[in-house]
This record gives C-alpha cells, structure tokens and sequence, in this order.
C-alpha cells in the first residue's frame, strides 16, 4: 500500500526536489530520465486528478485491496473489467 506524505516522497538527484510516488513515472522513481514519456504520465495524472477528484494513490491503494496484489502486477485487462 502507497503512503501519502513526506516519507513518501523521492529527492530527484537531477533537481533536489521531491517528488511524490503516484504522481511520479515510475521510470523517474527507478532512477531513468525525463522523457517525452515523462510528459505524457504528468497529462495522464492531472487529468485523473481533475476528471475523478480522486488521488492516484487513492485509486491505486483501493486497486491494491481489491485485487489483493501490487499495482505493477495487476494486469490492464483486469481493471478494465472492474471498472466495466
């Protein structure tokens, strides 16, 4: 389970800001570069954000609990049918 707050958070050695997880890439969070990719994930976020009211890590903790499994491991083809 994700955990909101400072602890969560990552010190990105290229900026020395933190940054939290969930609404980081993940390739950010492994250490890769920023990319057109990385853009692309901020997009997708806000737009979550924006659309559902809703955290990331709000959505991906309740993700979690339902399929009892780690997000990165919960395949695409089964969150489209829960939330079908």
């Amino acid at each position: 389970k994700m955990e909101a707050g400072p602890e969560a958070s990552k010190k990105s050695a290229s900026n020395a800001l933190y940054l939290t997880k969930g609404y980081l890439d993940p390739s950010i969070v492994e250490g890769g570069t920023y990319t057109a990719a990385t853009d692309g994930w901020a997009l997708g976020i806000t737009l979550l954000v924006a659309l559902t009211g809703r955290s990331p890590l709000s959505i991906i903790n309740k993700c979690e609990e339902q399929f009892d499994e780690d997000f990165p491991k919960i395949e695409a083809g089964q969150l489209a049918d829960a939330v079908a």
